[in-house]
């Protein structure tokens, strides 16, 4: 099984990492991807944690919240090196521009 939009306490989820990678192992997720809101701070925490027996998959991802023309839109990302996303400005631009039309 595969769940490809999960949120951590980074934004708007309940879970911590660890708390989210033992549901996925206890329930049977293969393959998972943490596309928290504007954020990539669950894979700095993966970092912290030993993934060695944890039989999951994780692909990088990230949720993007913008605003046109008056309506919401949320754009996902996967599959990219968080590290460069997290030094560049684009989250730090989007989460100025939040509530601003663009």
């Amino acid at each position: 099984m595969i769940d490809l939009h999960v949120h951590t306490t980074h934004s708007d989820g309940q879970l911590k990492v660890a708390q989210i990678l033992q549901r996925a192992k206890d329930d049977g997720i293969d393959v998972i991807s943490f596309c928290d809101h504007n954020v990539v701070g669950a894979y700095e925490e993966l970092t912290k944690l030993d993934l060695e027996d944890s039989g999951v998959k994780i692909i990088t991802g990230v949720e993007f919240d913008f605003v046109h023309k008056g309506k919401d839109f949320h754009m996902l990302g996967y599959n990219f090196d968080w590290r460069k996303l997290n030094k560049s400005k684009i989250i730090f631009i989007l989460m100025l521009i939040k509530n601003f039309s663009i």
